[in-house]
């Protein structure tokens, strides 16, 4: 049977040490009710990946951002309140215009500590502790991931990850030095590529 998921789309703004999170508090109905999320949403019909993230953040934040970078893709076998599959495009952005509006119908949007969040000191995914690392691994180039969920919980996760061979010392990036989101300074633009797979503990 062909594989076809909900195609969703996932920014994570960068400014300095901090990152956009929304708080999803806005509807008792809502699958994602209490956590805290990147922007994004659905990618719509005759829209590119990269047209739905730039308008899915600006009509969630008020921001239109400008040329955000694809971290990495992640497939969610089960995600969905009603076990549909999604797949989802992963980006970063420390680009944009605009004013920030504080909340929307999900619910509030607050600059969160980079390290706060890499430490898991927020109500997430629990399948967010597995990717969200790679997305702001400088060394990372980009991510593809396997993560299937049955009842809400992620069961496995598998994952291949393409690396910068080097990077150019001096040069910075929005989480604290190295190539940027850009990549630009990297010494070498293409490095390894490397697969694992493991079967996730029970929560």
């Amino acid at each position: 049977m062909p594989y076809a998921p909900v195609l969703g789309t996932l920014c994570y703004l960068v400014d300095g040490d901090r990152v956009l999170m929304i708080h999803r508090e806005g509807r008792p109905d809502d699958l994602h009710l209490g956590k805290y999320n990147g922007l994004g949403g659905k990618v719509e019909q005759h829209e590119d990946v990269v047209s739905a993230i730039v308008r899915e953040v600006r009509e969630e934040s008020g921001l239109l951002i400008q040329a955000p970078l694809l971290r990495g893709t992640v497939s969610w076998p089960g995600f969905g309140a009603g076990g549909e599959d999604w797949f989802g495009f992963v980006f970063v952005a420390d680009s944009w215009s605009g004013e920030l509006t504080p909340e929307n119908r999900e619910g509030r949007l607050e600059w969160v500590p980079l390290s706060r969040l890499l430490s898991f000191d927020l109500e997430l995914w629990p399948g967010d502790h597995y990717f969200l690392p790679l997305v702001f691994d400088e060394s990372v180039e980009q991510f593809h991931g396997v993560m299937p969920y049955r009842d809400g919980l992620p069961e496995s996760w598998a994952v291949s990850v393409s690396r910068h061979m080097q990077v150019q010392a001096g040069t910075t990036s929005p989480w604290g030095g190295g190539a940027g989101l850009s990549g630009r300074g990297s010494s070498a633009a293409h490095g390894s590529a490397t697969g694992r797979a493991c079967r996730l503990p029970p929560l």
